[in-house]
């Protein structure tokens, strides 16, 4: 995988409609950026991702138009500022998908379905993709991809859809030890278990038991396997949730909420809500 220097834009519009992954932009710059419409590239907005590049031959200036998705995955928005460069993609080996705000019943034929609905597009670790099933859009969240956390997904891709994201179907309960560097970050989470072992074991009355730990840091340092790390390590239930998707559709929200009262009957457990910031938008 190997990117260029690249050109930056302004994002004129959000094609809320389309949802391929893919960014629209004049002839001019295209040339410049040495690529023609189909290419892949890498967008940097607040968040990077890769994506296809497409020609409008109707944009003016260095002006670029995002379908829904990639405005996601950049976390770029109209007037945003975004970089875009062209990018050398090798096919995936592995990709591992998952319902971002869902549950859904996956056999072998729904999982042929979805792989010829995402062949030939590009995947980054954490992107989302969105498959159209039975006239509805589906979000799903890419957990991994292999041998490079950017690829691009092809015939010979073994490709891998779990049906909820959660830690079961995830294959992904982690233990500290998991995960490299940050040992100053993983002691600061072995304390706070110690602490809210202590604090739940209080009574109701004397405390109010709503504890939270906020994890922030660049793309890719480890919050999301921090997480996933300290949920594992209580040995509790856990719920995941992309704050986008949150912050993206009402219904996603009754989701939520439904997945909450859920741990709350069994007695209580850990929720992770990443890209948090997104609801900061509603």
């Amino acid at each position: 995988m190997a990117s260029t220097s690249g050109i930056e834009f302004i994002v004129s519009k959000v094609n809320h409609g389309s949802f391929k992954g893919e960014v629209f932009i004049g002839e001019k710059f295209l040339e410049k950026l040495g690529i023609k419409s189909g290419d892949y590239v890498e967008v940097l907005g607040k968040r990077n991702t890769v994506t296809v590049a497409r020609l409008q031959p109707d944009t003016e200036g260095a002006n670029i138009v995002l379908d829904d998705v990639v405005s996601r995955n950049a976390k770029a928005d109209v007037g945003d500022k975004v970089e875009v460069r062209k990018i050398d993609l090798e096919p995936a080996k592995i990709v591992k998908l998952a319902p971002a705000e869902m549950s859904l019943s996956v056999d072998k034929n729904f999982v042929e379905y979805v792989k010829k609905r995402v062949k030939g597009r590009p995947v980054a670790q954490g992107d989302v993709l969105a498959v159209p099933v039975l006239g509805q859009k589906i979000f799903f969240k890419v957990l991994d991809v292999l041998p490079a956390e950017r690829a691009r997904i092809t015939d010979s891709t073994k490709l891998i859809v779990y049906g909820e994201l959660n830690r079961a179907e995830m294959d992904l309960c982690l233990s500290f030890e998991d995960i490299p560097g940050l040992k100053e970050v993983k002691q600061q989470l072995v304390d706070l278990v110690s602490q809210m072992e202590v604090l739940v074991s209080i009574p109701r009355r004397t405390n109010r038991r709503t504890l939270g730990i906020l994890l922030y840091g660049p793309p890719g340092c480890g919050k999301t396997l921090l997480a996933i790390a300290l949920a594992c390590s209580t040995n509790t239930e856990f719920v995941y949730v992309d704050g986008f998707h949150l912050y993206a559709s009402s219904k996603s929200i009754e989701d939520f909420r439904e997945k909450v009262d859920s741990i709350r009957d069994m007695g209580g457990g850990i929720v992770i809500i990443d890209e948090i910031e997104a609801i900061a938008l509603r």
